[in-house]
């Protein structure tokens, strides 16, 4: 249950009991817990989000204000990965150039726009679907999605070799029932969401072998910055898929 707290404390901004100093292996023990931590981070945001609907507000300002309070929330862990997985990769011509500039912790044109660009996918999804209907979607895109990384840490070298970064510990100790956990706990939030959860389920695997290809041929596998995009990737796709199929 330790690694649980790791989870929570790791990939939410939540009032979490303990520290942050913990050893590598119940670091990557964490990862086990991916999906369920995005789950709660889903249905927090989905009790938001009939709470605004409740109010007088517009339904696209309510759906801005949940695309919002996501970040605040996760305290911008993914998206800052995301953006700087598009400076790096849109920046660096060379595998070294962009592990280079993915270590700068200043934004570049690149992470702007991918920025801005799932801020506003976000909120379009959601505004596209009926309010009471964002709830299921944003448990599913936050639990799935966190599938991603776990999947890409098992299956991928650490990019950096040697250096020291949040990844590494967790390449170099993940154990198959780490990935077992996290399948099975994203397989069943998709289960339980019927058609659009399996279909979601679906497109995480797809995106997740498509980024994973990407980044191998890209810098030789995988870094926790590239991890977090592959989050907010996955997310998005599952909310397109929800807006699809529960529209306004």
């Amino acid at each position: 249950m330790r690694s649980l707290g790791i989870a929570l404390r790791f990939l939410t901004r939540l009032p979490v009991p303990g520290g942050h100093e913990v050893d590598d292996a119940t670091f990557a023990a964490s990862l086990a817990w991916y999906p369920a931590v995005g789950a709660l981070v889903g249905a927090l945001l989905g009790a938001l989000g009939l709470a605004l609907s409740a109010t007088p507000l517009a339904p696209i300002l309510c759906a801005a204000l949940v695309a919002v309070a996501a970040p605040l929330l996760t305290g911008g862990l993914h998206e800052d990965g995301l953006a700087d997985t598009f400076d790096g990769l849109g920046g660096g011509w060379t595998r070294e150039r962009a592990l280079e500039i993915m270590r700068d912790s200043r934004v570049g044109a690149y992470g702007a726009i991918a920025l801005v660009a799932a801020l506003l996918l976000r909120a379009a999804a959601l505004a596209g679907m009926a309010p009471e209907a964002w709830a299921g979607a944003l448990i599913v895109a936050h639990g799935v999605g966190r599938l991603a990384p776990v999947l890409l840490i098992a299956a991928l070298p650490y990019a950096r070799g040697d250096a020291e970064g949040l990844a590494q510990p967790m390449v170099r100790g993940v154990l198959p029932w780490h990935v077992g956990v996290a399948s099975l706990t994203a397989l069943a939030l998709a289960l339980g969401f019927g058609l659009p959860g399996l279909a979601a389920l679906g497109a995480c695997g797809l995106i997740t072998a498509a980024l994973g290809r990407w980044y191998w041929r890209r810098v030789g596998g995988i870094t926790g910055d590239l991890a977090g995009a592959s989050v907010v990737a996955v997310e998005l796709a599952t909310l397109a898929v929800f807006a699809g199929v529960s529209p306004s």
